[in-house]
């Protein structure tokens, strides 16, 4: 009976974890450019079959579940819709890649083309103020009497002076990690890399889009209601369970 306490615990600790991946990813579908999560949780043998005497085990214990551990989560990359914004500082990148923007001490990836000029004019994310970052790795500087902001397909970003002049300024450092494994979510729409970083050759830059978040309200409600569900089969099991052995403990209890 406390191997079936066990069991039920972990599914509810399981089925936990997988709400708040669900409900982040709920509380994000109006965040620009943002990468649905999946809870990875890994099933498991029962004990007494991975670890009782060989050639002892009933075949039907094999058909019996051994529990839950959570795993992690993954993250879905996949490509959201574009949504047009009209402004030539919100940029959409369409394809594999990332952004590479910079807080002064470390790079990070993103994919939030919302962007803006600060306070020196140089092109930075509007939310977070990180500075975004060229193909060589260097800050953007915007000429103060610029007149317009126009960014290619490719990502090469030019300024129109007063006098009608049309200046390149750089192009943007459009990258992909060598492994898609490799990302790890650091909060603001920000990724960091544990591992090496090459040319998105594949990326494509649309001006004046945004790129919406890729959460289905929907399906992660749908989810969400499954996963509660669960939840609560789960408490119940271990309510039954315990009731249970203390009714059994009270009968061998002598009078």
């Amino acid at each position: 009976m406390m191997y079936g306490l066990y069991l039920s615990a972990q599914g509810a600790e399981a089925q936990s974890f997988r709400q708040a991946v669900v409900a982040n990813n709920m509380a994000n579908v109006g965040t620009s450019s943002f990468k649905r999560d999946f809870a990875v949780l890994r099933s498991h043998l029962p004990f007494d079959a991975v670890h009782g005497p060989e050639n002892q085990v009933p075949e039907t214990l094999l058909e019996q579940t051994g529990g839950l551990s959570v795993e992690g989560t993954v993250t879905d990359f996949s490509q959201g819709p574009l949504r047009q914004t009209g402004s030539s500082f919100d940029i959409a990148l369409v394809g594999d890649g990332f952004f590479q923007v910079t807080d002064g001490n470390a790079t990070f990836l993103t994919r939030d083309g919302h962007l803006a000029l600060d306070s020196q004019n140089a092109l930075v994310m509007a939310d977070t103020g990180y500075a975004v970052l060229n193909a060589t790795g260097e800050a953007f500087a915007i000429p103060p009497n610029y007149s317009g902001l126009s960014i290619g397909p490719e990502g090469i970003v030019s300024a129109v002076t007063a006098e009608g002049v049309r200046a390149p300024l750089g192009q943007l450092g459009l990258v992909q990690p060598a492994v898609s494994t490799d990302l790890i979510k650091e909060g603001r729409n920000l990724y960091r890399s544990l591992g090496d970083v090459e040319p998105a050759l594949d990326a494509q830059v649309r001006q004046q889009f945004l790129e919406e978040s890729g959460v289905n309200p929907l399906e992660e409600t749908v989810t969400l209601i499954e996963t509660n569900r669960a939840f609560e089969m789960n408490m119940n099991m271990i309510q039954m369970q315990d009731d249970m052995l203390m009714r059994l403990l009270q009968s061998a209890t002598p009078a």
